[in-house]
């Protein structure tokens, strides 16, 4: 948008806005340049004026000029325009100050002296420019342009009187006649022609001409503009007409009903300017929230598309957006330098919306704003937290930068809701990529757990392990020993997920090793794998087990008990015999010691091993099922296999936890000598 902000400027006549910065370092010794031509031109143009002045015709008419001084600085603030858009998200704003018409109709009345009332009224528009540009920069640009624009009207001006003599025209218009009227008209092309050939240079020098495809320098735009803002100078023509012919008060009547015209369609022009411009805001917000809504969910196009949409959204010479965290999402123009940091931390303070008229003082510093500024917060959606924010500085063609505030808070809010999308998207990703990694430790732990048990003449045996998430703190085993004796192991860890499952494959792994090296002899198993559980684990975590070798032949078995739920030996008819702790849990204390106990399986009897999963299972009233529940499902069975009595037991559990989720895992060993 660097073209055309130059040329909105220039057309619009407020000198004071127009600067030209395409590349700094190279434009401070093109405006020495050209402030040494503009001086030239305002020294010959006053030179010339001062020459040709009739002091005693200025003598005569002071007052009817001093009049005219002031409806020309009256008119002179009321233009009208229209904003064009050049391509697509690039805007240039037509217009033409209206004091040109009474300027151009004391000139046709008074000759050469009255060129002194443009003159002045450049100087009062150059003060009230000066006046209201805080910034030393700025206003030595009012001082180039004032000169500048000095020397243009006085050499166009005199130089149009001069073609409008030649050709026989006579001071004062005589009105509606011919061939005065046309020369008048030819006067103003004049003026229009020179105006033109001046300013061009100026653009050449300062490097805005840029050569087209031909090689010849592109000013077709800029002549466009410069037509618009002297269509006043020919209504002039009109004005010192009636003048001549009907009077002052004509003249005033024409002026009255400009001025009011001027009003309205000032007025109309803003309005409309303003409906297209928020028009434009909308439609842009629509096309970005579509687009965000297309893009991928993990916003890796979110600056492609801030690029695209934002920038044709405002007048804007400089947009931003960043985040604190650091990411600049938006930076445009890139030759401009970015916002300061005061800024932003002003912005996460207060966390709210505010607007900068030009020549303000914004909150977070003392200088005033060259510029009109709007800076919105981006608020997260979730958190309330600002995550960053907007910087905009408009263009010289707002007037009223908080009426941009809606739009940038719609922004603001798509943005922030593109992020929250991309955060979820990536606790998502996230949350697969641990549940394939559960799966895969699920599929590893499961792979620990015997895949057959052994089948031994005169015994049955059966085995479950029920997870309540992917992965297990809960293990069995069955061990084919020497001389036909068969190790019985369950174990639990006292904590549930990946931590446990870590725990009880490191357990399950010392203790089917040391069950080997002691096949005989449990409580030197239970002694080895108790101090490699604590030298090799840091964690606080420990392991209860059961582990008891049977021998098939006798009925015999041997157990340690180290801190785990009692086993049941069910009898005949007889009451259910549990088998007690002989120590402590495993990982807990170094030195420590556990005792063996035996005890005889007879012909029908069953053994019962299972984890606290299976008897402090809950209901959704919160009840336990209980140990007594476990027995009476497994008693009510007492001619069935083993397999049998551990479905059994499942079932009644299932029907007594209904439809509550299951909290720990579940885990079942049971062992039947055959009648």
């Amino acid at each position: 948008m660097r073209t055309e902000q130059p040329l909105q400027r220039l057309a619009s006549r407020f000198w004071r806005a127009f600067e030209y910065r395409d590349d700094p370092g190279q434009q401070q010794p093109r405006e020495r340049i050209a402030t040494i031509y503009a001086a030239c031109l305002a020294v010959s143009g006053v030179a010339l004026l001062v020459s040709a002045t009739d002091l005693t015709l200025l003598g005569a008419v002071w007052p009817i000029l001093l009049f005219m001084l002031l409806l020309a600085a009256a008119l002179n603030h009321l233009d009208f325009f229209w904003i064009v858009e050049r391509r697509v998200g690039t805007y240039a704003r037509w217009s033409a100050p209206m004091g040109g018409l009474v300027t151009t109709s004391a000139a046709l009345l008074y000759g050469p002296t009255a060129i002194w009332l443009g003159v002045f009224v450049w100087l009062i528009d150059s003060i009230r420019a000066w006046r209201a540009t805080p910034l030393a920069a700025q206003r030595r640009g009012v001082l180039r342009y004032t000169v500048l624009n000095l020397g243009c009207f006085s050499l166009g001006s005199l130089a149009a009187l001069a073609v409008y003599q030649r050709l026989g025209g006579t001071f004062p218009l005589p009105g509606f006649t011919i061939p005065e009227a046309p020369l008048a008209f030819i006067a103003v092309l004049t003026l229009f022609g020179v105006d033109l050939l001046f300013w061009s240079g100026y653009l050449v020098i300062i490097g805005w001409a840029q050569p087209d495809r031909a090689g010849a320098l592109d000013l077709s735009l800029f002549a466009r503009f410069e037509f618009v803002a002297h269509v006043p100078e020919f209504f002039g023509i009109l004005a010192a007409a009636i003048y001549a012919e009907l009077g002052l008060g004509a003249y005033l009547f024409l002026l009255a009903g400009v001025f009011l015209v001027s009003t309205l369609a000032q007025r109309l022009s803003q309005a409309v300017d303003r409906r297209e411009q928020r028009s434009r805001e909308l439609a842009q917000l629509e096309q970005i929230g579509r687009a965000i809504i297309a893009a991928p969910p993990d916003a890796s196009t979110l600056p492609a598309l801030l690029a695209e949409f934002v920038p044709p959204m405002f007048r804007a010479e400089q947009l931003e957006i960043r985040l604190l965290a650091g990411q600049t999402l938006l930076h445009t123009p890139v030759a401009v330098s970015q916002s300061p940091q005061e800024q932003w931390q002003w912005l996460h303070g207060v966390a709210r919306p505010h607007a900068i008229a030009a020549g303000e003082r914004p909150p977070w510093t003392d200088q005033p704003a060259s510029h009109a500024l709007a800076v919105v917060p981006i608020v997260s959606i979730d958190t309330a937290e600002v995550l960053g924010g907007i910087a905009v500085g408009f263009s010289p063609t707002i007037d009223d930068p908080a009426e941009a505030l809606p739009a940038l808070q719609s922004l603001a809010a798509q943005i922030a809701s593109a992020l929250y999308r991309a955060e979820e998207y990536a606790r998502t990703l996230a949350h697969q990529r641990m549940s394939q990694e559960l799966a895969v430790a699920a599929e590893i732990q499961a792979s620990l757990l015997p895949e057959t048990l052994p089948h031994i003449d005169g015994w049955q045996l059966a085995a479950m392990l029920r997870p309540a998430r992917e992965t297990s703190g809960d293990f069995f085993d069955v061990l084919e020993l020497p001389n036909g004796r068969l190790g019985l192991l369950i174990a639990d860890v006292t904590d549930k997920g990946t931590g446990a499952a870590l725990f009880m494959a490191l357990s399950r792994t010392l203790l089917r090793t040391y069950a080997f090296e002691y096949p005989e002899q449990p409580l030197k198993a239970f002694h080895a794998a108790n101090k490699r559980i604590l030298n090799d684990s840091r964690s606080s975590m420990f392991v209860t087990v059961f582990y008891a070798i049977l021998d098939p032949a006798s009925g015999t078995l041997t157990y340690c008990n180290a801190g785990h739920n009692p086993p049941y030996l069910l009898h005949n008819g007889a009451e259910p015999q549990p088998l007690p702790n002989t120590g402590i849990p495993l990982g807990i204390m170094r030195e420590t010691t556990w005792t063996a106990e035996s005890v005889m399986l007879a012909p029908g009897d069953l053994l019962l091993l299972y984890t606290d999963g299976v008897s402090e299972a809950q209901n959704v009233a919160g009840e336990l099922f209980e140990v007594g529940r476990l027995l009476a499902a497994a008693r009510s069975y007492p001619e069935h296999t083993a397999t049998a009595v551990q479905q059994a037991i499942l079932a009644a559990v299932d029907r007594f936890v209904g439809g509550a989720p299951q909290y720990d895992d579940m885990t079942m060993l049971i062992v039947r000598r055959d009648r």
